[in-house]
């Protein structure tokens, strides 16, 4: 084919340079003899139109070698959006899929059903999944796939099955997969170990807003950090949670139905890098087991942890100081942050928050909480850092950080009481000042008055002593005026300093790009 286009294109040159030629010649003919040269009708010979037909099937050859490399650019992308589409024949699906050998990316989330692709009832299955895999063969597509999206399919979790594992099927082909995303799909049942098991790159799993009801032992998964499983109805957590993902970092359960039984949540020790958990909105709860104490500490050589960083326990029906006492205040506490302790960096609790349940309202709450804590830097949604520094530039001792709130409100009122009181006694004593001198002044006028009068005929001397004491009593009261200004003036600051002052929210959600999934 490059053959007959390179002979035809060398054709066509030479052709045209000799109909070049050929019109110059014409047309210095024509000028030499003093007329315009006449316009020859055009001699098609069988030549030109093989040129012609060489030309028009080099464009067509162009035109398929165009096609051909934007198909050959869309199957070199790296990530896949497929969401909210309707869902297409599935074996069209797997042999399309098996092209993108570089995908790392697949978002398959909120797939509509499709009657006419022979799919009604929308996502129901992953065997497809596997048979792209399959196909692709080694180093093909799911070779470098990392992150899998198939969020918001209800019809995956409401598809009763006989084998909940043939549901799964084809999941575990995508053994680089590191973050699986598969909430709101209205799960009953967790992923069986068969299919996760494979999975050993997994650092990330999310399967919050489903219908969990209770967790099989996971299989072991090395690099699992991240576990969502927020908004369901889950009344424990397995207990071997710690020994099948010894990494964990974040773990979220809230929104779920965990109770106060010893093994509603086992005990996590062992997970030396544990940093985050969200437990909040978990009314049963009611109180901490003891080995809360030491997550993310490590056990035995491994104990080099600093604990947890975060922890949110906000409405958990958590009572008195007994609900929390073995978990938090008899918990070994980290040094000053940013203190450095046998080489490392000293960390310990940092944000706090347990609002929302009855201990936040015992009034000695802060007190003992700040005194225990002195990492903390966040306690429920309020930054303490901003309120030590204030009170430090106020000359509040630290012994008075710790007050409750109960007591600053009634510290404010009795402020603003005696600045009140304060301000009453200034201004009767600017109101006397004012009757003295007014009265001050009109003796003196008078006074100065008869005096100029009794002086006899000097009108000269009478009309300057007159109106040297209307000018001191007109001096004594812009005086007066002027002082009352500045004292008006200093009352405002006074009043904008002890206003409490508005701070930022200084929280920020946190979860591995994942968005609302975290929550």
């Amino acid at each position: 084919m490059a053959g007959r286009g390179d002979r035809a294109a060398d054709r066509g040159a030479s052709s045209s340079q000799s109909r070049r030629r050929t019109s110059q010649s014409k047309g210095a003919t024509g000028q030499r003899n003093g007329r315009v040269a006449r316009k020859e009708p055009e001699v098609r010979d069988e030549e030109e139109e093989e040129e012609e037909d060489g030309d028009e099937s080099m464009s067509e050859d162009s035109s398929e070698e165009d096609s051909e490399e934007e198909e050959d650019d869309i199957l070199l992308r790296t990530s896949l959006d497929l969401s909210s589409k309707p869902l297409p024949p599935l074996e069209q699906l797997s042999s399309t899929l098996a092209k993108f050998k570089n995908l790392s990316s697949l978002n398959i989330s909120a797939m509509q059903p499709s009657k006419a692709a022979g799919n009604p009832r929308g996502l129901v299955h992953l065997r497809w999944l596997g048979r792209a895999v399959k196909v692709a063969g080694e180093g093909g597509f799911g070779s470098r796939l990392t992150q899998l999206n198939m969020s918001e399919n209800g019809s995956f979790g409401r598809e009763e099955a006989k084998d909940e594992a043939g549901k799964w099927d084809g999941l575990q082909r995508l053994t680089k997969l590191m973050v699986l995303n598969a909430s709101a799909c209205e799960l009953r049942h967790f992923p069986p170990a068969p299919i996760l098991l494979p999975l050993t790159s997994l650092t990330a799993l999310v399967l919050s807003n489903n219908a969990l009801t209770s967790l099989p032992t996971l299989p072991h998964l090395p690099h699992l950090n991240t576990l969502i499983l927020s908004k369901n109805r889950l009344r424990a957590l397995p207990a071997s949670l710690a020994s099948s993902a010894p990494a964990l970092k974040k773990l979220a359960a809230s929104h779920n139905a965990l109770d106060d039984a010893p093994t509603a949540l086992p005990d996590l020790s062992a997970c030396a890098h544990l940093r985050q958990v969200r437990l909040h909105c978990n009314p049963s709860l009611r109180r901490l087991p003891r080995h809360l104490s030491t997550w993310g500490r490590g056990v035995g050589q491994g104990a080099r942890g600093t604990g947890i960083e975060l922890l949110d326990l906000s409405e958990c029906g958590l009572d008195g100081w007994a609900s929390v006492e073995d978990a938090l205040l008899n918990a070994p506490t980290a040094g000053t942050a940013g203190e450095e302790q046998g080489g490392r960096r000293e960390r310990g609790l940092t944000n706090l928050s347990l609002k929302g349940n009855g201990l936040a309202e015992l009034e000695d709450y802060r007190q003992r909480l700040l005194g225990h804590f002195r990492t903390l830097k966040i306690l429920d949604n309020e930054s303490v850092v901003e309120r030590r520094k204030k009170k430090r530039r106020n000359g509040t001792s630290a012994a008075e950080e710790g007050r409750s709130d109960r007591d600053r409100v009634e510290d404010k009122r009795n402020d603003r009481a005696r600045d009140e009181e304060l301000e009453a006694k200034k201004k009767r004593a600017w109101d006397a000042i004012d009757e003295g001198l007014g009265a001050s002044s009109s003796s003196a006028q008078s006074a100065s008055t008869k005096t100029v009068e009794g002086q006899g005929d000097d009108e000269g001397n009478r009309g300057t002593r007159k109106r040297q004491v209307d000018a001191s009593a007109v001096a004594g009261i812009v005086h007066v005026k002027k002082k009352r200004k500045q004292h008006e003036a200093g009352s405002d600051k006074a009043e904008a300093r002890n206003s409490p002052a508005k701070t930022a929210d200084p929280f920020a959600q946190v979860g591995l790009g994942l968005g609302g999934a975290w929550d």
